[in-house]
């Protein structure tokens, strides 16, 4: 059942972890992807704040709408910096697109020595060293939220086309990825997703 919440292939969950946990940045995580791909997977998967595809998440403070209602799985991952919860919404229209959202808190004193520039940039170039000559990251810029810095990107692996914002408020990190297979998603599709993201005060 668990295995119905999240089918990309493992290739690019991979993809997705390297994203999103900023392997240049935090040390200690050895084996962290294998870690967090068997951990995301076979955590049980339940409902969340959702309405249809609508999320609107109180402890995550953010809202978002799905193309239909996400499946809601959280796994903690312990580190040297200390035990990291990390929230994921995901939803799938097959084993080759989908949409997924995930956050995550890092400890306080790791972000206050750390450039938040730093930390998106050196998060998006961990994907190179997943897909090496694989990936091709055709666009890549900063991007804002409320005053809070943010990457956009779009990258192709293979058949497989990713958008993506990354953002980091205060020691949050919040990942949007938009997956599908042979072509990026439509600007109207792209709009529907990643431009409802909305932080709750």
């Amino acid at each position: 059942m668990a295995l119905e919440c999240l089918k990309f292939p493992k290739k690019f969950v991979s993809f997705l972890f390297f994203n999103l946990i900023f392997m240049k940045i935090i040390k200690g995580f050895k084996g962290l992807v294998v870690i967090m791909m068997a951990a995301f997977v076979l955590t049980a998967c339940g409902g969340g704040a959702v309405s249809k595809g609508f999320v609107s998440s109180e402890e995550g403070r953010f809202s978002v709408e799905f193309p239909d209602a996400p499946k809601l799985s959280s796994v903690v991952q312990p580190s040297d910096v200390g035990d990291i919860t990390i929230n994921s919404y995901a939803y799938e229209i097959d084993d080759k697109n989908g949409y997924v959202l995930m956050y995550m808190d890092f400890p306080t004193e790791l972000m206050e020595a750390s450039d938040p520039k730093v930390l998106l940039e050196d998060g998006l170039n961990g994907q190179l060293q997943t897909f090496g000559a694989d990936l091709n990251v055709e666009k890549k810029e900063e991007i804002s939220i409320d005053g809070n810095p943010g990457l956009y990107a779009r990258a192709i692996a293979g058949d497989f086309y990713a958008i993506t914002k990354d953002y980091l408020v205060g020691n949050r990190a919040y990942i949007l990825m938009m997956v599908k297979s042979g072509a990026y998603a439509s600007e109207e599709e792209e709009a529907a997703f990643l431009g409802t993201f909305k932080l709750l005060k």
